[in-house]
Parts: structure tokens; sequence; C-alpha cells
């Protein structure tokens, strides 16, 4: 029988930020494979986790746009060049939220 990863492509943007609307639509597609290969192989548990997941998604989304929110608008108040509080929005604010994200996961 084939591996499970094998059946399951991720379809985010590697860059930037996906607020609610657009973070509900990109994951719909995930979690839909997930709970499909959950089904095909009787993981009860992995069902309940990927239900646990997709309720928590909403929540995940408001961090983060209130998260943004406030870097653009600190970033604002102290510069005024749009290039710059793109690439820290953008690129930067991902790069390090995730990178943050990671070590809490490995601490535990």
């Amino acid at each position: 029988m084939p591996s499970p990863r094998r059946f399951i492509r991720l379809t985010l943007p590697l860059l930037g930020w996906q607020l609610r609307p657009e973070l509900s639509s990109c994951l719909s597609s995930s979690l839909s494979q997930l709970r499909s290969l959950a089904m095909r192989y009787g993981i009860n548990k992995a069902q309940t986790a990927i239900d646990t997941f997709e309720r928590h998604i909403p929540s995940f989304a408001e961090g983060i746009h209130a998260l943004v929110r406030w870097v653009s608008e600190a970033l604002h108040a102290k510069t005024d060049d749009l290039e710059l509080q793109q690439w820290v929005v953008e690129l930067l604010l991902p790069w390090a939220y995730w990178h943050q994200q990671a070590d809490k996961t490995r601490q535990k």
C-alpha cells in the first residue's frame, strides 16, 4: 500500500499572509484530502484532529489579521516608504512568525 504522504499536495502560497476568507479556502482542499486519507486508512484519531484544526481556522485567521494590522499601523507611524512597509508585512513578518512557531514546536 502506498504511503499516505504521496497523495497530499499542499496548495498554500509560500509567501505572504492568508487572511480569513483566503485561509479557509486554501486549507479546505488540503483538509478534504486529509479526511479522505483518514477514512481510507481507518484512523479515527486523525479525523478528530482534522475536525479540531478546521474549527480553529477562523481564530487563527483572526489572530493573523490582528498581527498584520498592528504591524502595518506601527510601520505606517515610523515610515512612509510603502515598499519597505510591504516588504516587512509580506515577507519579513511571515518568516519571523513561522520561525517562532517552529521554535515553539521544537521546545514541546
